[in-house]
């Protein structure tokens, strides 16, 4: 039998399992990628991409490809018994806070191909028309046994191993991982088609009824709406649906007066909510739909994988280039579990709520929520709340293992702790997500009087890391907007990670404190 060595192996080319790829391949870490599929998902599948996962994009250089092919969410629109009640602006809804202050609209096939493009100008490729057969794995390495196109067996032997392979995942289930969760019991249906009517075609319409809701979210071109709702269920145990022959009832029901064609794409299925309990498993990672998978609602599920592997990739180059201790591997699961665990729970909730067959709930849904969302919208403190959670530019690591604040007292409270994003702070001149390019460490040094002493000394420590650390510098006489935006008073130096984390803060600047905190890191 044929054998493969490399680093990492990547199962599954899916959203999550071509991220991995592409920071893999930034970080100049050899890998191998499968999929049983022939290429590419042809199903447009999930919707929208979040601002965190934009600003993700922009720092590998293909954010203006994404924008290109998607379209951006402008309103959302609430329908109830096929009457307007109130439109909301989303088209900036979180300006100021990032460079993409909206939800953009790019489908999930649109995704995997610009990934798959990133690829290939890094001389990458996925190994298509290739299953995983079984795995076994030492202190050392994970042996994997594959089958490729033809069927023929033949085996990669890695250092590690990354299961992106979605919600049935081969690899979970070869390390007996546990998908723990429940099904919810009703059957809902999704399809991509046109629609002729008189709303707006780059709109969001929710339409809500006492027993029913339809929602209509805009895809790219004229009049192209992805439809989801509850399928009838005189419907539900049917094979060969046809989606014209309930949706003309569902919507004379609904009071809402269109015309359905061309349908490209039509699929029934039911919502899960299940979380494994733990990311790792020795050598092997799941990430993406093989470790959390939950309801639609809010678009969240393939954004949610993209950032697990963000997350996981420039820690396992850390370790692949001996710059750092295998225990660092310990903080995917501390970051990234508790923000799948409480997505898994919160989603759910929102579901249920608009699924909900309680009179109380029904009538809420009809009379309150619409109004509650306004109020969302138009609120700014509630407004950037919302924005963040939902974006998921607010997810914090503060608890992880591996941060640390020093010397806060040199900060106001509104300032970003060690954990937290980098927040996106706009000048007129430029804004701070131009620092945060490229793979390496970035060392932030604001001051008021310019010590030259402490900047040799800081390029001297950071020219003997075996870690790859640029230091910027930033004089408040011309950075003062950032000073304020920052919540520094005098100075401050950060440690921002290769995923653009703070994972260092101080009123000032320490070596013998700096040293604890890369010895923390590296291990």
């Amino acid at each position: 039998m044929v054998t493969r060595q490399t680093k990492v192996l990547i199962i599954g080319a899916g959203p999550t399992g071509l991220m991995m790829a592409c920071q893999l391949a930034r970080h100049k870490v050899p890998f191998v990628i499968i999929d049983k599929k022939e290429g590419i998902t042809t199903e447009t599948k999930a919707l929208g991409v979040q601002s965190r996962t934009m600003e993700v994009y922009q720092q590998m250089g293909i954010a203006r490809e994404a924008l290109r092919r998607g379209s951006i969410g402008k309103a959302v629109n609430f329908l109830v018994k096929g009457k307007p009640i109130q439109r909301i602006h989303l088209a900036e809804i979180g300006k100021g806070l990032s460079p993409f202050p909206y939800i953009h609209i790019l489908v999930q096939h649109e995704n995997e191909a610009i990934l798959e493009q990133f690829l290939t100008t890094e001389n990458q490729s996925v190994t298509w028309n290739t299953s995983l057969q079984s795995l076994s794995q030492t202190e050392t390495e994970v042996e994997a046994v594959l089958l490729d196109e033809h069927g023929e067996p033949f085996t990669v032997v890695a250092e590690w191993l990354v299961g992106a392979d979605g919600a049935s995942s081969m690899v979970r289930k070869q390390l007996g991982m546990a998908f723990q969760g429940d099904t919810h019991e009703q059957t809902f249906f999704v399809a991509d088609c046109q629609v002729d009517w008189e709303n707006a075609d780059d709109e969001l319409h929710i339409c809500l009824e006492q027993k029913d809701f339809l929602a209509f979210f805009p895809m790219k071109g004229a009049g192209k709406f992805r439809i989801i709702g509850a399928l009838p269920p005189e419907f539900e145990n049917t094979k060969g649906i046809v989606f014209e022959d309930f949706i003309t009832d569902i919507t004379k029901e609904m009071s809402i007066d269109l015309k359905v064609r061309n349908t490209t794409w039509f699929q029934t299925y039911n919502i899960h909510h299940r979380v494994v309990s733990d990311f790792q498993r020795g050598r092997c990672f799941l990430a993406g739909d093989s470790a959390h998978i939950h309801s639609p609602a809010g678009g969240q599920g393939m954004n949610t994988g993209l950032l697990d592997a963000y997350n996981l990739a420039w820690k396992l180059a850390l370790v692949v280039k001996e710059q750092a201790d295998d225990s660092i591997l310990k903080t995917y699961n501390e970051e990234r579990l508790p923000f799948a665990q409480e997505l898994v729970k919160s989603t759910d909730r929102a579901f249920s709520m608009i699924v909900s067959k309680n009179p109380i709930t029904r009538f809420l849904r009809l009379n309150v929520f619409p109004s509650v969302f306004k109020t969302v919208s138009t609120q700014d403190r509630i407004r950037e709340f919302a924005f963040k959670r939902v974006s998921q530019i607010g997810i914090n690591y503060r608890d992880s293992s591996i941060n640390r604040d020093y010397k806060i007292d040199g900060f106001s409270n509104k300032a970003p702790q060690a954990g937290d994003r980098f927040p996106y702070l706009e000048t007129s001149a430029s804004n701070s997500f131009k620092w945060l390019s490229g793979t390496a460490f970035k060392a932030l040094y604001f001051f008021t009087e310019r010590k030259e002493d402490t900047i040799v000394r800081l390029k001297n420590y950071f020219d003997l890391s075996d870690l790859e650390i640029e230091l910027l510098q930033f004089d408040k006489k011309r950075y003062e907007e950032y000073f304020e935006g920052l919540g520094i008073q005098e100075e401050a130096f950060f440690i921002v990670r290769p995923d653009m984390y703070i994972g260092y803060r101080s009123g000032g600047v320490d070596l013998m404190d700096l040293e604890v905190y890369f010895e923390r890191l590296t291990g």
